[in-house]
């Protein structure tokens, strides 16, 4: 993924990671990645037994996001969302990262990650290893934990 430029980490950032699954549902979302441009589009699907409704039809919601983590490893997510608000972090300027979902859409594992591999780790142990890593490669930084 692109570094971002110190410019565009002062803006609030918005990125939907899907969550793969076997029953995922290919025909109701779609993502558009083009050159300066992600989105993803939701698609609610007529009501089966449309003949009872009025005006039932398939309705399209699409979101423009700074980007779309389809399938997208922990690493990945990592890379993308968080390791940009670190650096910053690590060098004075203050971020927060905010996870928001149904239950059971994945929060926790993209945040806490998952004891079965080191390459499951999520956000915060991989955050918390940068920084003190960070404070470990440059010892004339003074770091305030």
């Amino acid at each position: 993924a692109p570094t971002p430029s110190a410019g565009s980490l002062k803006r609030v950032r918005a990125f939907v990671r899907t969550r793969p699954s076997q029953h995922f549902s290919h025909d109701l979302l779609q993502i558009r990645k083009e050159p300066g441009l992600e989105a993803i589009s939701v698609m609610r699907p007529r009501h089966p037994d449309a003949a009872h409704f009025l005006r039932d039809e398939t309705i399209q919601y699409e979101f423009q996001v700074d980007g779309v983590l389809h399938n997208a490893s922990q690493g990945e997510v990592f890379a993308s969302v968080c390791e940009p608000v670190m650096k910053n972090a690590l060098g004075g300027c203050s971020g927060s990262i905010i996870c928001y979902g149904q239950v059971g859409s994945g929060k926790s594992y993209t945040v806490a990650g998952s004891l079965e591999s080191f390459d499951e780790r999520g956000l915060v142990p991989r955050a918390l290893s940068q920084a003190f890593g960070e404070e470990h490669d440059v010892p004339e930084n003074e770091f305030k934990f």
